[in-house]
């Protein structure tokens, strides 16, 4: 629970979860922890980044990695307010088709490949289905982007992998970002 913010995580897990660390330097809410599967011990961050700027939300990034270095296998997945050079960015603009483009940095997303993980929705060419914008509280003006991410270690890299978006009624209700799987 973020003592900074209403912007809070968690983690479901079928396996056992043990070492939580609540990540306490963030703007929002982070929790790292480690699951022990059949793999071995695999360390999860569940973050929610800072939405105010890619400064803060590089300095988070690293925090939360650095947490993770003991462990081989890994995994990074929530809603990090960056946006991957990858993707393709969409105006969704209701009412006023002026609207400039936004000036868009990359530093989070590459810091993090730089770092050794990989991007499970890139891998797997999935990169442009946007998870943001759920237009639940009514606002008219949105860039669709994709600021929700799962990356994995590369240790992980042999192994077959999947990204998807769920994009329902309910999910369109929930939060302001789908969920991702």
């Amino acid at each position: 629970k973020s003592t900074k913010s209403s912007n809070h995580v968690a983690l479901f897990s079928k396996f056992h979860l043990k070492n939580h660390i609540v990540v306490r330097d963030l703007q929002n809410a982070g929790i790292v922890t480690v699951a022990d599967t059949e793999l071995g011990s695999i360390s999860i961050a569940g973050v929610h980044l800072a939405p105010n700027t890619e400064d803060t939300r590089l300095a988070e990034i690293a925090s939360i990695i650095s947490k993770q270095k003991d462990c081989k296998h890994k995994v990074i997945l929530g809603d990090l307010n960056s946006i991957s050079p990858e993707n393709i960015i969409k105006s969704r603009n209701f009412s006023n088709p002026n609207t400039p483009e936004p000036q868009v940095r990359h530093d989070v997303i590459k810091y993090i490949k730089k770092s050794g993980y990989i991007d499970t929705a890139l891998s797997v060419q999935k990169e442009n289905i946007y998870t943001v914008p759920s237009t639940q509280d009514g606002d008219s003006e949105y860039y669709i982007l994709r600021l929700d991410y799962i990356f994995l270690s590369d240790s992980f890299a042999e192994r077959k992998i999947d990204y998807d978006v769920i994009v329902n009624k309910a999910t369109r209700m929930c939060s302001d970002h789908y969920p991702i799987i």
